[in-house]
């Protein structure tokens, strides 16, 4: 794994379709989410060039999002963070709700193939703290979104770039591979449909969007309609 820039003091690195972010906010870095238990060396030894990681972002519980957490907690020393619903379950190193695919065929083989196929338990992450309002991370400069649906206690955060535009790390309320849709698995659908139009209506053009698998994608207006198409299933 390699963090490469994707705006000035942002990064991505990303193993087996997972993205992991790295924001360097000036002398410290902050984790967005931590991909499989396995990517914990990987991303360790990713982060040697780059500044400390101090606190680690965590969008939402899911193994392929918060199986490195508490690994790279303890070697780094770093604090862990999620919304409450979510930091519940890996305190006691679980992730799994009962969910269920997306309508469509891609949503129920990457479910089959992939999502059922992960192991029900992760490390305990045992002392993560839990996101109850914006002020719980005053230190990374970044807006707070809830986004639930895919997972109950997804959230997202909006981290500012140049030209005073934001970068909104979103985990898997939506997708941009092999384009942008809704997430391929749901703990709630109904509400992840309106995640996703609260996202339509909070992005403006030339902000980029940092899904958890695909590509970061820079705001179009096309996006944004693309966007309220799909809220509107």
């Amino acid at each position: 794994m390699r963090f490469r820039e994707i705006d000035k003091g942002l990064f991505r690195a990303t193993r087996r379709a997972t993205n992991v972010y790295l924001a360097d906010r000036g002398g410290h870095g902050v984790l967005i989410d931590t991909g499989e238990p396995d990517f914990a060396p990987l991303i360790e030894q990713a982060l040697g060039p780059h500044p400390p990681v101090r606190q680690i972002l965590l969008t939402h519980a899911h193994y392929d999002h918060a199986g490195s957490a508490a690994v790279l907690s303890e070697i780094l020393g770093a604090d862990v963070f999620a919304a409450p619903a979510d930091a519940e379950l890996l305190r006691s190193g679980a992730w799994r709700r009962v969910a269920a695919p997306a309508p469509d065929l891609i949503g129920r083989l990457a479910t089959r193939f992939v999502a059922d196929r992960f192991p029900d338990r992760v490390q305990a992450v045992k002392d993560i703290r839990s996101i109850v309002s914006p002020e719980d991370i005053a230190w990374a400069d970044a807006r707070l979104i809830t986004l639930p649906g895919h997972s109950a206690g997804q959230s997202g955060f909006g981290l500012p770039i140049t030209g005073g535009k934001v970068a909104w790390m979103i985990g898997d309320a939506i997708m941009t591979v092999p384009w942008i849709r809704e997430p391929v698995l749901y703990e709630d659908r109904q509400r992840g449909l309106v995640s996703i139009r609260l996202l339509a209506d909070l992005v403006r053009p030339g902000d980029l969007i940092c899904p958890g698998h695909g590509m970061p994608a820079r705001v179009t207006n096309k996006i944004i309609d693309r966007l309220r198409k799909i809220s509107a299933r």
